[in-house]
């Protein structure tokens, strides 16, 4: 099997009022880490915000990895319940011979916070902590 180039992992707000939806995504490498908000109607609340951040550091290094190997095995897996309430969690995996693998979960975020939560220590704290890594 070709080895992980890199994991997007796209979010949707839900349900709500058009105002308030968004979307995030987060995209993974093997030695960095970007963010984007995208609000789908700006406002003074809500603005588009990004941020990337990129370290050779032994620590950042292997929790990158740590979370992709834990994700892909995860995504990999062949039953998973939906439901219908939940807001989509897409996964978009790219290989090294650039295939490609796509997944969209319905199911509560709270199903991917132990495989997403070494990539929390890594977001810098000045920075926007995207939604799916927030504790709730």
């Amino acid at each position: 099997m070709p080895e992980v180039k890199s994991v997007t992992i796209t979010y949707e707000s839900g349900f709500g009022p058009v105002s308030e939806a968004y979307q995030e995504k987060l995209v993974i490498t093997g030695n960095s880490l970007s963010y984007q908000f995208i609000p789908h109607m700006e406002n003074k609340n809500d603005e588009e915000k990004a941020w990337s951040y990129k370290s050779s550091s032994e620590f950042f290094l292997k929790s990158i990895r740590e979370s992709v190997n834990e994700m892909v095995k995860l995504i990999w897996m062949e039953e998973r319940s939906d439901c219908l309430d939940a807001r989509p969690i897409t996964f978009n995996i790219l290989f090294t011979d650039k295939s490609k693998f796509k997944r969209v979960y319905l199911e509560p975020v709270s199903e991917f916070r132990k495989i997403l939560s070494p990539l929390k220590k890594l977001v810098p704290q000045h920075e926007t902590m995207p939604e799916i890594l927030k504790e709730h």
